[in-house]
C-alpha cells in the first residue's frame, strides 16, 4: 500500500484538492478540474495521510427511454477490480428487457489497459470510483464503442478556495504528488504558497 502525507506549514486552515491523472497526462493547469478528494488540514504544522490500494470500482448509468438515451435514470450492477489490466461489458439482461448488466471478461485482455465495450442498445455512461469517490469525470461510451483508459496514472494537489462547495474548482497551483511522497505547504494566502515534496 503507497501514501501520500500532505503537512500544512502555514497560519491558515487550508483545503486542499487531490487529482488524478490519468498515465500520460500533462502536467498543465486545469480550467474545470475534477478532484478525486477535498481534504480540510489545519494550520500550523497540520498534517493528513492518503492510502491508497489499485482497487477500483466501475459502475454504468443509462436511460430507461429508448427515446430519451440521455435521460440516464438506471445503473447497472458495480464491480469492483484490483488489477491494471481488465475489460468489462455492458450488455442487455438475458431475461429483463430494458436492463443493462455489466461483466467483467477475463479473454482477450490486453496489458495494462482497462477497456470497457459498450454492447447495450443505448449509449452508457461509464464512472470509475476509488473508495466510493469518482476519480476522474464520467464517460459516455456509444452502442457498440469502446471506452480504453489507464489507471495506472498519478495524483496531484491543488490548495483551493476555502469557500470550495463540491463544484468548479478554479486553481493555478497543482503540483505532482508521487506515491510515498511528503509535501508539505508553506507561506500565505496574502504572499502566495508553496509546495515542497519529498520522496522517501
Amino acid at each position: 500500500m503507497s501514501s501520500i502525507t500532505i503537512i500544512n506549514n502555514t497560519p491558515e486552515d487550508l483545503r486542499v484538492a487531490l487529482y488524478f491523472r490519468p498515465r500520460g497526462a500533462t502536467l498543465e493547469p486545469l480550467i474545470e478540474p475534477f478532484p478525486w478528494k477535498i481534504l480540510d488540514i489545519p494550520r500550523d504544522d497540520g498534517s493528513t495521510s492518503i492510502a491508497f490500494t489499485f482497487d477500483f470500482t466501475i459502475l454504468a448509468r443509462y436511460s430507461a427511454d429508448p427515446d430519451h438515451p440521455d435521460a440516464l435514470s438506471k445503473e447497472t450492477n458495480a464491480l469492483t477490480a484490483g488489477e491494471s489490466t481488465a475489460l468489462f461489458t455492458i450488455d442487455a439482461a438475458p431475461a429483463e428487457s430494458g436492463v443493462a448488466v455489466l461483466t467483467q471478461r477475463f479473454d482477450k485482455l490486453i496489458v495494462n489497459e482497462i477497456r470497457v465495450v459498450n454492447n447495450y442498445p443505448l449509449g452508457c455512461e461509464v464512472t470509475f470510483f476509488k473508495e466510493l469517490s469518482p476519480l476522474m469525470p464520467p464517460k459516455v461510451i456509444w452502442p457498440g464503442g469502446t471506452l480504453v483508459t489507464d489507471l495506472r496514472g498519478s495524483f496531484a494537489i491543488a490548495i483551493v478556495d476555502e469557500s470550495y462547495t463540491g463544484e468548479k474548482v478554479v486553481t493555478l497551483n497543482e503540483t505532482p504528488a508521487e506515491f510515498g511522497s511528503q509535501l508539505t505547504i508553506t507561506g500565505s494566502k496574502w504572499k502566495g504558497y508553496a509546495i515542497t515534496a519529498k520522496t522517501s
